[in-house]
């Protein structure tokens, strides 16, 4: 077991361990692994994520099917809850919805990640077109001093240049900017389909993330250098409040 974990771990080209050594992980793990009610547990575990690995189709089914197998396995079930409540932030279109599929066998590349990910895939290419998470821990792995909510994404540039028929080029259109608020937390599907829709019209568009309310983010975007903040409420009504 140590020679097959060791060679698993030095043959990983990322940094995903921190500070600790290969030897001193399969040591630890070896130590927990010898405790008397160790190895059930352990072969459970290792049985439920080979289990979830094999769960993806729409959201619906999948997220069904994961919860019956945490429920199964006598696991928490409360991820599952919360990632129903990231999928009902998504515009409720139905040629939108038809193009999300859940895949629990998804793993990004970087190791920093600890919720959810996702990848932005074109059936014109086989490299993902986007993606990216959550890594609420990174800014203190990194010298903070505080554990901060993070998020991020990144483009593939080169997949994308590759399917635009005209090459990718700065944007010589409006650019105005315009900064997007949620009343409470029912409103963000409402701003989402907002921000979609600004987006189309050919606007720059910030969504606000971080539950603040709509004074600090008149401040904010007064400091930031936007032209217009805009409130979206439980009922989609838009309030526009000028910087």
């Amino acid at each position: 077991a140590r020679s097959v974990l060791l060679g698993v771990l030095r043959s990983n080209p990322l940094d995903q361990l921190g500070q600790r050594q290969p030897e001193e992980v399969v040591e630890r793990l070896l130590r927990k692994i010898r405790r008397p009610d160790a190895e059930d547990g352990l072969r459970s575990a290792l049985e439920l994520a080979s289990s979830l690995a094999k769960v993806q189709g729409e959201p619906g089914s999948a997220l069904a099917e994961a919860d019956r197998l945490l429920q199964g396995a006598g696991a928490d079930t409360a991820p599952i809850r919360r990632l129903e409540q990231v999928l009902d932030l998504l515009p409720r279109v139905p040629a939108d919805m038809g193009n999300v599929m859940v895949d629990f066998s998804l793993v990004r590349g970087l190791a920093y990640y600890n919720g959810v990910v996702f990848e932005v895939d074109h059936p014109a290419t086989s490299a993902p077109l986007g993606g990216g998470g959550r890594y609420d821990g990174l800014a203190r792995d990194l010298g903070g001093e505080n554990m901060l909510p993070a998020l991020g994404f990144a483009y593939n540039l080169d997949a994308l240049a590759e399917l635009s028929p005209t090459g990718l080029s700065p944007d010589s259109g409006n650019s105005e900017g315009t900064l997007l608020v949620a009343s409470g937390a029912d409103a963000f599907p409402f701003l989402v389909k907002v921000a979609q829709d600004l987006r189309a019209a050919g606007k720059a568009v910030v969504v606000e993330v971080c539950d603040q309310s709509v004074e600090d983010v008149l401040s904010h975007a007064q400091r930031r250098g936007f032209e217009l903040v805009l409130s979206v409420d439980g009922q989609g009504e838009v309030t526009r409040h000028q910087v």
